[in-house]
């Protein structure tokens, strides 16, 4: 078995006890009924889900849902952040870096990842090579072992876990060097444009599931 073939397993088995549990993650992630239709999720993009995020201090993972128009589409996403001191900057918070956002249906099921532009979260930009770092290195633990209000129960952990480990050994290394390059490419033709803050630039990327 590929070591993507086993990552696909392990999330689908994480999957399968979540949908017992809750239903789907987007009634999970919004602590709701299954009988209540996620179609009334909020299309203000400053509603997350839930509404601190989920944070793991000891880690740097973090993570929100959120729906909101984007382009001509209806969106709704799961964003996921690194959260790290840079060694060569004096400060006295973490700072974040985006690592990917995942597409799903209002059913929950997961359709695809794409990345956003810089301008899109503020973030502090990191190339390729240390975004895929980062996401390998992604890992948030659940409130079970430890009782914090920021972390979710051992059931979306392990969705959460396992939805980036497969994304790490599938599509995420090529949709971030192909995002990278994207960009050489835009700057070879015009060194001077601020294309991380062109509001005409959402999307840098996307790839489908699996």
């Amino acid at each position: 078995m590929t070591a993507s073939a086993r990552a696909y397993r392990q999330f689908a088995e994480s999957d399968y006890r979540l949908r017992e549990r809750f239903g789907s993650i987007i009634h999970a992630f919004m602590n709701i009924p299954l009988n209540i239709s996620c179609k009334a999720i909020s299309k203000n993009e400053e509603d997350h889900y839930p509404p601190n995020d989920y944070i793991d201090e000891q880690s740097g993972a973090q993570c929100f849902m959120h729906r909101h128009a984007s382009g001509q589409r209806d969106s709704l996403h799961i964003h996921f952040f690194k959260r790290w001191q840079p060694p060569h900057i004096e400060l006295n918070q973490q700072i974040t870096t985006h690592i990917a956002a995942l597409d799903l249906s209002l059913t929950g099921e997961p359709l695809g990842w794409f990345l956003v532009n810089q301008w899109v979260v503020g973030d502090y930009w990191q190339e390729a090579k240390k975004t895929l770092k980062f996401a390998k290195e992604w890992r948030i633990d659940d409130a079970d072992s430890k009782q914090d209000s920021y972390l979710p129960n051992k059931l979306i952990a392990n969705w959460l876990n396992t939805v980036m480990s497969l994304a790490v050994k599938t599509s995420l290394p090529e949709l971030l060097h192909e995002r990278d390059k994207r960009i050489d490419r835009a700057l070879s033709l015009n060194p001077n444009r601020q294309i991380l803050l062109d509001k005409r630039i959402e999307v840098m990327g996307y790839s489908q599931f699996y």
